[in-house]
């Protein structure tokens, strides 16, 4: 089985060996977020602009279900927004709800049988530790450098390139010449009129993230 969403893919490729985010990646843990507004906005549950978060009717299902604790949240918040969305997940002293979402893809993960799970001694006791599934990991990056190298884009492939930039997760698998490559690349690609579009959209989705890392850091 595939890591068929955004949040998945996602998860997969920023995800520590304790199967979570380090606090210290605040950007990626926004950007894994962010990964769940458009894939509930894919399910038909939300309509998202640079700043809120409208509800639509329905349930979620299939390959979506897992993101049931995030649309809890957004249907806990009255009249939610981006800012009352990072509010929740990255504006307090806890991280009790990113837990439990982050939790919700990984389970969803090993499921899939995307995820090794090990268990390893330390002075603290037993420990489970993660590792993603490489060849589904080699896969993702290797759909996302054919988007960039050959212009054949899906808006999932743009969606995932964008979040992987601001979440500063890029030099976690490139070089620096090859993420400077795919920054000239994308430039000349935007000047191609099938593909105007998807400039348009990577601005509004980096004006999103930008309304949730300001308001989290509010």
């Amino acid at each position: 089985m595939k890591a068929e969403t955004l949040s998945e893919q996602l998860f997969l490729l920023a995800m520590n060996k304790r199967g979570g985010i380090n606090g210290s990646q605040f950007h990626a843990q926004l950007a894994l977020v962010m990964a769940g507004l458009l894939d509930l906005q894919e399910a038909g549950m939300i309509v998202l602009d640079e700043r809120s978060v409208r509800l639509k009717k329905g349930e979620l299902s299939g390959r979506f279900i897992f993101l049931q604790p995030l649309l809890d949240v957004l249907k806990g918040i009255s009249k939610p927004t981006l800012k009352k969305v990072a509010d929740v997940y990255c504006g307090t002293f806890t991280d009790k709800e990113l837990k439990k979402y982050l939790q919700g893809i990984r389970k969803e993960m090993q499921q899939k049988g995307l995820l090794n799970v090990t268990k390893e001694n330390s002075y603290l006791g037993e420990k489970s530790v993660y590792t993603a599934n490489d060849t589904e990991v080699q896969l993702i990056l290797k759909n996302l450098e054919l988007n960039l190298e050959k212009a054949i884009f899906d808006e999932k492939g743009i969606h995932l390139w964008i979040l992987l930039e601001q979440g500063k997760l890029l030099n976690k698998y490139y070089p620096k010449d090859k993420i400077k490559s795919f920054h000239k690349r994308w430039d000349q690609c935007q000047n191609q009129s099938l593909l105007k579009g998807f400039g348009v959209m990577k601005k509004e989705i980096e004006g999103m993230f930008w309304t949730l890392m300001i308001a989290a850091s509010i």
